[in-house]
């Protein structure tokens, strides 16, 4: 899935960091949310498409283009869906019609509306997660508009220019629904559920403001722990969420890692793993699938996001550092100041 485009004396700061540490679990939860005020209303656009009158089209379409604008249009129908541009000829309107009107595309709707009769359950969500993104980050701006549709599978959650957040329904309506079975493998079609959309709201929005210019040449470790920093970010704007959701894992596949965690960090020592630069070895701790090759198949894919953010969070209660200094610190200092060892934790 895409997205687009103190003044306190060293000594004193040292004691209390001894007394009291910096506990990542506890900390993030102690905000004070009082006086941020977030109201998100969400455009269902998927109805308004497919509700179009068809008995006047032409009007109908002008209708969408005053309440969407041409900017989001222009991107929805040709890189979202892939077909013609409706507003570029009246051929092109006429096949976007026969598009909103064909069985395929009506039973999907249908599925959509049956998931999803309200969008205020999401409305919620977002408005908890914008007043946290609010607290940590005051400067940057969030999305003026968010707006769902369908994608026929082709999209999750986007944003454009940092204005739009869009959400594309049909890709989360739950794991065993049957049509993804033609198009996607088990390992990803898990995760296209009610409980993902928040997270792959706020991963777009993390991407958007803070996933550029990742130094891909980088070693494996230094790269879990860039990967694993928009975890740490989610977990920060989305507290109170399952923590297996921000890595995609489902519960089982986290408490093994949990219950693994010595024997990943010694698998990746033994192997010389850690400050290999072979693409492939990156590419098999950072890229989705089903297991991860060469450890147990109880190891699922993306396993070194996970070993990333547990080296983070051992930076933080070492350094009581802020998630705005975890996105811009460097990989190799919050390693070095981590002191990460599982098998002394």
């Amino acid at each position: 899935m895409e997205t687009y485009n103190t003044k306190i004396t060293t000594s004193i700061l040292f004691i209390l960091l001894i007394i009291t540490g910096c506990d990542f679990n506890k900390n993030r939860k102690k905000v004070d949310l009082s006086g941020i005020e977030t109201e998100v209303t969400i455009d269902r656009f998927e109805i308004d498409m497919m509700e179009m009158d068809t008995a006047n089209w032409e009007r109908s379409l002008k209708e969408l283009e005053y309440k969407y604008g041409r900017e989001f249009l222009d991107i929805y129908f040709v890189q979202v869906l892939n077909i013609r541009n409706p507003f570029e000829s009246e051929a092109d309107a006429e096949f976007l019609k026969f598009f909103v009107t064909s069985p395929p595309i009506q039973s999907l709707y249908d599925s959509v509306m049956l998931a999803y009769p309200s969008q205020e359950p999401i409305e919620s969500k977002l408005e908890g997660a914008f007043s946290y993104f609010k607290y940590y980050f005051p400067k940057r701006s969030l999305p003026e508009q968010v707006v769902t549709f369908i994608s026929e599978f082709g999209y999750g959650a986007i944003t454009i220019d940092s204005v739009t957040l869009g959400i594309g329904l049909d890709l989360y309506l739950g794991s065993n629904f049957r049509a993804y079975n033609n198009y996607f493998p088990q390992y990803l079609s898990k995760k296209f559920i009610p409980e993902r959309i928040i997270v792959d709201c706020m991963s777009s929005l993390y991407n958007e403001y803070f996933g550029h210019n990742k130094d891909l040449s980088k070693a494996l470790l230094y790269r879990m722990v860039d990967e694993a920093k928009q975890s740490v970010f989610l977990s920060y704007v989305l507290p109170e969420e399952d923590e297996h959701l921000l890595f995609g894992f489902t519960q089982e596949e986290l408490e093994w890692c949990e219950a693994n965690e010595e024997e990943i960090w010694k698998f990746l020592i033994d192997q010389d793993l850690l400050f290999s630069n072979d693409l492939i070895d990156k590419r098999r701790f950072l890229s989705e699938g089903p297991t991860t090759n060469g450890m147990p198949e109880e190891a699922p894919g993306r396993i070194g996001t996970w070993v990333g953010y547990n080296i983070i969070k051992e930076y933080i209660n070492n350094s009581n550092a802020g998630i705005k200094k975890v996105i811009t610190e460097s990989s190799e200092m919050i390693y070095n100041k981590s002191s990460y060892k599982p098998s002394r934790r």
